[in-house]
């Protein structure tokens, strides 16, 4: 009776009692599940000897993966008998495993045999469409994060217990530490190598002759440190650069400053490997018939969202639009840090340029600590910065 009701449950009926090799799914998740699971016996779809697994095992693999992201419409969907049913997208099995999943089946009298075995009458929806779930979650948490860092606790927001929080979202500290946890699980971190070249663009007065210095041309010292940027609050000094002259222009001038006219460009090049966390190279989406893959499915949709937000362009003037990202960036330098380990500590943020969307970086160094870590070749561009 269980069983019957599981079967039913997924949306399954009158499986013939066949074996299949993996030989006629393309696959490769689906492939793995085959030989994993299977034993040594006959093929009834190849006529031979082989790993197989049972049609019975392969269909809950595949409803399996259908029941991760659709569910019934009845659950949460409007039913309108008027309008000709469920108000919303609904699916048929066999809609979501070719339509949707991109089930290939090489076999044809294999195909018709998972298309036989589905229930034809159960519809499904994406219940994620219909209702608050962990995506939006994150999102709204990151949205109250950066609400309470700019109007409410700077600084002791992970002591503060009463922040008028829905229970459904995350308190600033837990956000961070999702935050940490997602970009360790996708392998965000990752090493500049030694000899990598960088470019830092300074806005400048006609006599500064510092540009042309190392000195000048590097992270600033402490005292100069007077303006916030994405990444640093003032007095917090920081090297931003790029891996393109152009992208280092862009992220720097601001033509509408007269004060400053000109531009210079400085060369540098890594004297030894800097860990960053790089938000620039997003890995693929997980195959739905990915069962552990698909588990973090809404944690990397959540992060392509949240980057997209952390890298949109901000008016200069409004510094408080830079908090959240200040603090964020400073949980990288720090706490985040920590949890790796000795010798693994974050260093640095590759992240897309907000006018041009090539990669730029903020490395976390002072003018002092930047003579260890770059190595100075010189200016190679320079130019009016005003209109």
């Amino acid at each position: 009776m269980e069983y019957a009701d599981r079967m039913e449950d997924l949306g399954l009926d009158n499986i013939p009692d066949k074996n299949t090799c993996q030989n006629h799914i393309v696959n490769k998740h689906i492939k793995r599940f085959v030989g994993r699971k299977g034993n040594r016996g006959y093929c009834d779809y190849c006529a031979r000897e082989t790993i197989v697994i049972s049609l019975e095992d392969l269909m809950e693999y595949l409803m399996d993966a259908v029941h991760f992201f659709y569910n019934d419409p009845q659950d949460f969907m409007r039913y309108e008998s008027r309008e000709g049913g469920f108000v919303g997208d609904t699916y048929g099995p066999w809609d979501i495993l070719e339509g949707k999943y991109h089930l290939d089946v090489k076999h044809h009298t294999l195909q018709e045999d998972i298309f036989n075995s589905l229930d034809h009458c159960q519809l499904y929806a994406f219940e994620y469409d219909y209702r608050h779930y962990m995506v939006e979650t994150m999102l709204a948490s990151w949205q109250d994060f950066k609400m309470t860092v700019k109007h409410r606790s700077r600084y002791f927001f992970g002591a503060v217990e009463d922040l008028d929080m829905d229970d459904a979202k995350l308190k600033p500290q837990e956000m961070l530490t999702a935050l940490g946890k997602t970009l360790r699980s996708f392998k965000f971190i990752r090493g500049i190598e030694t000899g990598t070249i960088i470019y830092r663009c300074r806005q400048h007065q006609v006599s500064d002759r510092s540009v042309n210095t190392h000195n000048g041309m590097t992270a600033p010292p402490m005292h100069l440190a007077n303006q916030p940027n994405r990444m640093s609050p003032a007095g917090i000094p920081m090297f931003y650069g790029a891996f393109d002259s152009d992208t280092a222009i862009v992220e720097t001038l601001d033509p509408l400053n007269n004060g400053l006219p000109l531009y210079s460009v400085a060369r540098f090049k890594t004297t030894q490997t800097i860990q960053v966390v790089d938000l620039t190279t997003f890995p693929p989406m997980p195959d739905p018939f990915d069962a552990i893959g698909r588990e973090h499915t809404f944690e990397l949709q959540f992060l392509q969202d949240f980057v997209k937000d952390l890298t949109e362009p901000v008016v200069r003037k409004n510094h408080l639009e830079y908090v959240p990202t200040q603090v964020f960036t400073e949980y990288l330098r720090y706490p985040f840090s920590q949890k790796l380990g000795k010798g693994k500590s974050i260093s640095g943020l590759v992240y897309n340029s907000s006018k041009n969307k090539n990669k730029a970086l903020v490395i976390f160094i002072n003018n002092k600590e930047s003579s260890s870590i770059l190595h100075y070749e010189g200016n190679v561009v320079s130019g009016k910065s005003i209109l």
